[in-house]
């Protein structure tokens, strides 16, 4: 109960698993792992960042402080940017029941970008305190140069296992990848593939030849990888695997989506990838896609992500299981659902609690025809969008709907290849981690099996929160807005 946790709550993790006995109320707690501990996070002002300093706030209290790798940006100092983040809405329950654990979050200044992190030698001394490091930094974007991508996403990993390397009381350091790092291969065990390249031989072509250069080249070096992202990240993970020296281990998320319960049903805090996809059928706005529906689409809500990457770090420090553990933490071998089911549930969840900003009765659909797609984004998309910006000019306004239409289009064709490709993930090492974390006391604490949800109630939290946390439309708008969808 000191951590926010009902220990006497039933445990999401026994359902369906009816040959798994509850634990014996004597052994050991998941939490006491991080008692007295320092954690350092990179990326913490990130989507997965934010929840995973939330969640260490509230669930693990005897964490002693948690340093947080921040850069200037925007015009804002580090100072600056720490103060935002205290204010965000993702801390509400901790600012409402324990203030005073905000206190533990205390800024370093630094930039993955620059060489050692860019951190002073003042503050790596107070790092040498650091006994659990998450390292989730990374650009997400798979429209990123190659050189940006390289630089922030192995050049970045690289630096930071060089700065770990001065913590000697570090206990386990946990890689953030993704399950599509090897997104060459349709089965994809828990374990490192070679890399295309030697991660060392990219770093040292992107600091000697110029950006432009390196672009021209990109297409022959991404060779089948469908970006940029998928191919550094597959570098990155040969530098973690090679570091023996260290504690690592990896969790490969699959897409990474609104959370289930934690910190709050539905959070979500972005428009990348599917939220995107979701908040444009809510408002009528998207409605064709070119994909093979009768595949999976694997997604994965953040807390499940979160947990898992502590538990992940809690393994490493106390049952040690080996060399550089890899975690594929996906649905779709657990509870899988097809793109065709998902975006029935999210059409049907935007008629039921329809946004104030619907433009179009929603409705979707999915062909595996390019042709019949383009034939449907230019009437259904591209049309109704130029005669909105006819009546927006008319009004003396900004024509803005073409720019959106472009730009959805843009980010559609990004993921057409997720779309119409699948995968398998083996599931090993995470069943390991579920068997390990089942025995202790607060497992229930920290649920991270991917079975235990229901795809439809959650798609229908989902849409509520890109209402409430992306459009910002409070549930007092619902009587109006299924006024004007019914008109």
């Amino acid at each position: 109960m000191m951590n926010g946790n009902d220990l006497s709550a039933v445990n999401l993790n026994y359902e369906n698993h009816g040959n798994l006995e509850q634990p014996d109320k004597s052994s050991e707690v998941i939490s006491d792992f991080y008692e007295d501990s320092v954690v350092m996070v990179t990326g913490g002002t990130g989507f997965v960042g934010k929840a995973l300093l939330e969640k260490l706030l509230r669930s693990c209290p005897g964490i002693k402080t948690i340093y947080v790798l921040m850069r200037p940006k925007r015009g804002l100092t580090v100072d600056q940017r720490y103060k935002e983040l205290l204010k965000n809405q993702v801390f509400d329950r901790i600012r409402a029941r324990w203030p005073e654990r905000l206190g533990k979050l205390y800024p370093i200044t630094g930039d993955v970008s620059a060489p050692n992190l860019g951190v002073s030698q003042e503050q790596r001394e107070l790092l040498g305190k650091v006994t659990t490091l998450f390292h989730s930094a990374a650009t997400v974007r798979f429209t990123e140069p190659l050189h940006a991508a390289t630089v922030l996403n192995v050049q970045g990993t690289a630096s930071l296992l060089k700065l770990a390397e001065d913590m000697p009381k570090l206990k386990a350091l946990v890689h953030v990848s993704t399950a599509y790092s090897n997104a060459t291969k349709p089965h994809i065990e828990e374990r490192v593939y070679p890399p295309p390249y030697d991660p060392d031989s990219i770093v040292r072509c992107t600091k000697m030849l110029p950006a432009e250069t390196v672009e021209i080249i990109s297409e022959t070096l991404q060779g089948d990888h469908p970006n940029p992202y998928t191919l550094t990240k597959a570098l990155a993970e040969a530098i973690v695997y090679n570091h023996t020296n260290l504690p690592v281990c990896i969790v490969r998320p699959s897409i990474v989506t609104a959370a289930i319960a934690e910190p709050f049903p539905g959070w979500i805090d972005n428009i990348y990838g599917v939220t995107g996809i979701i908040m444009e059928i809510s408002r009528g706005t998207y409605r064709s896609g070119y994909c093979k529906e009768r595949y999976v689409v694997d997604l994965v809500p953040v807390d499940i992500v979160v947990n898992s990457c502590i538990l992940a770090a809690w393994r490493q420090g106390i049952k040690q299981p080996g060399r550089c553990p890899v975690y594929n933490v996906t649905s779709g071998s657990i509870n899988p659902i097809q793109w065709g089911q998902f975006t029935k549930l999210c059409v049907k969840w935007a008629l039921e609690n329809p946004t104030k900003y619907v433009m179009w009765y929603p409705n979707f659909s999915f062909t595996e025809s390019r042709f019949l797609n383009t034939f449907w984004e230019i009437t259904c998309h591209f049309l109704p969008a130029f005669l909105y910006d006819l009546l927006l000019r008319a009004q003396g306004r900004k024509a803005i709907m073409m720019k959106l239409a472009r730009r959805f289009k843009m980010a559609a064709a990004t993921g057409e290849y997720f779309a119409n490709n699948e995968w398998q993930f083996g599931i090993s090492e995470l069943t390991a981690l579920y068997s390990d974390a089942c025995i202790a006391r607060d497992s229930s604490s920290f649920p991270h099996w991917p079975a235990n949800f229901d795809w439809d109630t959650y798609i229908g939290a989902y849409m509520l929160g890109i209402r409430r946390y992306i459009l910002k439309d409070t549930t007092e708008s619902l009587p109006f807005a299924r006024t004007k969808l019914k008109r």
